[in-house]
């Protein structure tokens, strides 16, 4: 008798055991799933970049979402975006992203933010909600570069032309011991960093380009001070003596010859400046500095892709990493493809993608 209660024991407990194995994978099954939405977010966000509103819209519960907020930034287009913050809920997870956006015929340079509520729908996840903000904007003013900070509504003066550099050498794979003098024309592109405290300046004379980084250093505008200089020329604007660039530093980076900027972007962490350059009669190509000194890497991207036979192209600037496509313009084919580059090890990984 006692074996047969232990028995009758023993089975309870299998059939408890057994139950609740089933109940917590039927839990399990119905989890919101983290990684699932970051997909979602990921997915909606390299179609917006690419232009792809429609594809970009499937993401979303509701089209109208997508098309009420998007609309804010469609003139100007989405140079580079990363992840910033992810946050989960019950049922649901913000998603905030770091979007840089730039207009060449305005001149001007954007840094948003933009927050999208994902929500699990049947065995979907969807977008729900979507919210765009502008943290700064860099735009041209006359001879000078302002800087808008969207928080705050105020604006600062970030560099004057006068402010640049005047001579440069240029970044070469050979040791260059010639001095390039800066143009003084007309600022041709302009991009801002991730954090904000960084802007790429490009400026143009004919066929040459000129290439440079401004660091910021956000201090309040310095009012009533002359510097103890007396003889002021009273013909001067007053607001330009009294306002100072809150540029803490510029620097030269590089100066190319016969040679177009068409992109200008800065790296997932704002660690490098990443430019394509354009001339005539060759393929594009892609050259990388570090941040904030301007050093050239060393990638070797024209001796892997000649300029005769490959066109180099930045192809997007995630958080992911920076991608470019290597397009074949002879016969010679074997190197085309997508390519990783890793700009912190100096190393270059075909894409499977």
């Amino acid at each position: 008798m006692k074996k047969f209660f232990i028995g009758i024991l023993c089975l309870i407990l299998v059939f408890t055991i057994v139950a609740c194995n089933a109940s917590m994978e039927e839990v399990t099954v119905h989890l919101f799933d983290i990684k699932e939405a970051m997909n979602t977010g990921s997915e909606y966000m390299k179609n917006l970049a690419l232009g792809n509103i429609e594809e970009a819209n499937s993401y979303c519960r509701n089209k109208d979402i997508s098309e009420e907020e998007v609309v804010k930034m469609q003139e100007n287009k989405i140079n580079s975006y990363k992840l910033d913050q992810a946050e989960e809920g019950a049922n649901y997870a913000y998603l905030k992203y770091i979007v840089l956006r730039g207009n060449t015929a305005a001149l001007t340079a954007d840094l948003d933010g933009i927050v999208l509520k994902i929500m699990k729908e049947d065995d979907k996840y969807l977008i729900d909600d979507i919210k765009v903000s502008s943290i700064k904007q860099v735009y041209k003013e006359k001879d000078t570069l302002r800087i808008r900070d969207e928080e705050s509504g105020k604006t600062k003066l970030l560099l004057r032309m006068r402010d640049l550099p005047r001579e440069i050498y240029p970044k070469k794979e050979e040791v260059t011991l010639s001095k390039e003098t800066v143009p003084e024309s007309e600022f041709n592109k302009i991009s801002i960093g991730f954090e904000g405290n960084r802007v790429a300046i490009t400026l143009t004379e004919g066929d040459n380009t000129f290439i440079a980084v401004a660091m910021i250093k956000e201090i309040e505008a310095t009012v009533g001070q002359s510097d103890g200089k007396e003889n002021v020329d009273m013909d001067t604007n007053l607001d330009e003596i009294l306002e100072k660039p809150i540029a803490e530093r510029i620097v030269g980076y590089d100066f190319l010859q016969d040679e177009e900027v068409e992109k200008l972007l800065f790296s997932k962490d704002d660690g490098e400046l990443i430019i394509q350059g354009k001339q005539e009669g060759l393929g594009n190509r892609v050259k990388i500095y570090k941040n904030p000194k301007g050093e050239l890497m060393p990638l070797k991207l024209d001796e892997l892709f000649p300029r005769e036979a490959y066109s180099v192209n930045i192809f997007s600037v995630t958080g992911e990493g920076t991608f470019i496509n290597v397009e074949a313009i002879g016969e010679e084919k074997e190197a085309a493809g997508t390519y990783i580059v890793d700009v912190k090890e100096g190393k270059l990984v075909k894409s499977s993608e």
